[in-house]
């Protein structure tokens, strides 16, 4: 009798333990790496915006850094922001000599550059002489508007390599004229291009002979833009508003490529060379709405009646592209009209590179580049 009772404890006790021992594996978490185990992690929060020192807008040309807040009311402000990068351009764009190109017309996809610090939109109006350069940045996208000239183009690439860009989503060439394009076949060689984007095929002229021959070469996808064409990148919008689908001229001025940009309701209006008689079409195609920038036309070129474009877009800045040149420009009567109007105008042959940073919100501080940089 004895010995049952020890065997019926031990064997109790066995059965205590296993059933311990059975417990604390389920309750033990479990430590082996699987095949198909993701770690994602968590996205790091959005930057603040930078903070804006406070200032009015006046009338005369201004060498400080400037802030104004406007409470724009335009319809197209709000831009229908597009996924993955996807430029969405109007059908009649053509992309050709790529053969990375995706075969839709019309639809391309860009690369991504570095984000930024800020979320915003930063733009540059670099001094390059008697040309035009704008370096225009958001956290996605980096886009370069017109090369400068050829003399030029090797202070452009300093400012460039500065400002950290490695790569250029695309460069827009407004038109094919030796101020705007000039340095577009060294920014080859030195930056990775993402796309090249232009009203109109190069011309075919001797002195750009070379300049097609690379482009025939080069697997950088060349996008003829026209007026239905809207690309939309995240935040930032692009209208162009000129050339028609149909050009109604041979005149690289008149067909030059006008753009009008959205970042939130912050609107900056860039008219390349677009000439006197081609504004009131634009006026009637274009909606509603005011415009916080106004890049003048032409170097500042005068005119013999106002503005249409200027007066229906009712900008605070006026930023005039100039440099030394035999025309006389920026022309006195653009100059004494501006001053007239109680605009802010900026010059690069005054101020130098003239940088602006803008919010989603529409605030925005505008003044020479290198004070921007100063105060962050």
């Amino acid at each position: 009798m004895t010995k049952k009772l020890i065997l019926a404890a031990i064997l109790f006790s066995l059965l205590f333990l296993s059933g311990c021992t059975l417990l604390n594996a389920l309750k033990k978490p479990d430590t082996t790496l699987h095949d198909d185990t993701q770690i994602i992690p968590a996205p790091a929060p959005a930057p603040a915006p930078a903070p804006q020192p406070s200032g009015q807008p006046n009338s005369s040309t201004n060498n400080s850094t400037n802030t104004q807040t406007t409470q724009g009311n335009n319809s197209t402000a709000n831009a229908t922001a597009t996924i993955n990068g996807t430029i969405n351009a109007g059908a009649n764009s053509s992309v050709s000599n790529n053969s990375s190109a995706n075969g839709t017309s019309g639809v391309i996809n860009t690369t991504t550059t570095q984000p930024m610090r800020p979320r915003r939109l930063e733009m540059a109006f670099y001094d390059v002489g008697f040309g035009d350069a704008t370096l225009v940045r958001t956290n996605n996208i980096t886009l370069l508007i017109d090369t400068g000239t050829n003399d030029s183009v090797t202070s452009l690439v300093g400012k460039l390599r500065d400002a950290g860009v490695d790569k250029i989503d695309a460069v827009v060439i407004t038109d094919w004229s030796a101020d705007k394009a000039g340095g577009l076949s060294s920014l080859m060689d030195r930056f990775v291009i993402g796309q090249i984007w232009a009203p109109e095929q190069v011309p075919d002229l001797r002195e750009y002979a070379a300049l097609k021959e690379k482009l025939n070469v080069s697997d950088v996808p060349f996008l003829m833009m026209n007026a239905q064409d809207r690309i939309n990148y995240t935040d930032l919008r692009v209208e162009v508003l000129n050339p028609p689908v149909k050009p109604y001229s041979t005149s690289g001025d008149i067909n030059s490529m006008v753009i009008r940009m959205y970042y939130g309701k912050f609107c900056a209006f860039l008219p390349s060379d677009i000439q006197n008689e081609q504004e009131s079409m634009l006026v009637g195609s274009m909606g509603s709405g005011p415009c916080d920038v106004y890049k003048w036309p032409y170097h500042g070129r005068g005119r013999p009646t106002t503005s249409l474009l200027f007066d229906r877009l009712d900008p605070f800045e006026v930023i005039i592209s100039t440099g030394p040149n035999t025309e006389g420009l920026p022309s006195p009567t653009t100059l004494e009209r501006l001053r007239l109007s109680g605009v802010r105008t900026w010059r690069t042959d005054v101020s130098g590179d003239i940088g602006l940073y803008a919010n989603l919100n529409e605030s925005y501080v505008i003044g020479p580049l290198a004070s921007l940089n100063d105060t962050g």
